[in-house]
């Protein structure tokens, strides 16, 4: 099923539902960033649906979602080297 009938609201699915997935790492996990990204890849995609439709929907979509994802990965790797920062060997 094309997410109700317009194809142009896949890309938007995928993304709400992995931000859901990432507000549930939240609460189970409590790293940092997946709150933020979490709720940007709900909203996001939202208004991104309201504002927009064809294939410049699908275009800002896939690119916002990249973004957000891209910028909690970073997030995530700068949070962990400061919970275990590298130690030098003797």
């Amino acid at each position: 099923m094309a997410a109700a009938g317009r194809p142009d609201l896949i890309v938007g699915t995928v993304s709400v539902t992995i931000g859901i997935l990432l507000l549930w790492l939240r609460a189970r996990l409590g790293t940092p960033g997946h709150l933020v990204a979490g709720v940007l890849l709900v909203i996001v995609p939202a208004a991104l649906a309201a504002a927009l439709a064809g294939n410049a929907l699908t275009a800002a979509t896939g690119l916002a979602t990249g973004a957000i994802l891209l910028g909690s990965a970073i997030a995530g790797v700068r949070w962990l080297a400061s919970q275990h920062p590298n130690r030098s060997t003797p």
